[in-house]
């Protein structure tokens, strides 16, 4: 089945229709994005431990991790290939938090925004996984839809949050 995936055969060659691979895929995103949140803590955790408590790269490497492990679970069934994927998933959102992180530090004045974070990292994570994916036919698109899955999903995530938050 690997062999035959990373030979740019269709999905359809593994039995699994397009249909069921959807299904699994816009789970384990949800999944990933519900499993972030405690993951996130657990960053935050130790990197109170390492001196670096209260960094937002924590919060991008948090988040994609726990997306890049649930993903990286199907994509290793159809390519043969979990690290790679789960790598770009968490270095690809740490980035632009990253760099908020940082931007002080050289005497550039940025305003912190979780949204375009996110946004930015869903564009980061999305060339690097279409890079990744064999025998791509558009990655452009792959990159855009990245970057609005995590637009959308933070949307989302803070819509709840505020109303939650107004409630109190």
């Amino acid at each position: 089945m690997t062999d035959q995936l990373q030979r740019g055969r269709p999905a359809a060659d593994t039995g699994m229709t397009d249909a069921r691979l959807l299904k699994r895929w816009v789970l384990a995103t949800w999944g990933g994005w519900a499993l972030g949140v405690p993951t996130i803590a657990l960053f935050a955790l130790i990197g109170e431990a390492m001196g670096i408590g209260g960094s937002q790269v924590l919060v991008g490497a948090g988040m994609g991790a726990a997306v890049g492990l649930t993903q990286g679970r199907i994509v290793k069934g159809l390519f043969g290939r979990f690290l790679p994927w789960f790598l770009a998933s968490m270095l690809g959102l740490a980035a632009p938090f990253l760099v908020s992180d940082l931007a002080p530090y050289s005497g550039w004045q940025m305003e912190y925004s979780l949204y375009r974070a996110v946004l930015f990292g869903g564009v980061v994570v999305g060339i690097w996984q279409a890079l990744l994916r064999p025998r791509v036919r558009m990655p452009a698109l792959w990159a855009l839809a990245s970057a609005g899955r995590g637009g959308l999903s933070h949307t989302w995530v803070c819509s709840q949050a505020a109303g939650s938050w107004s409630d109190s």
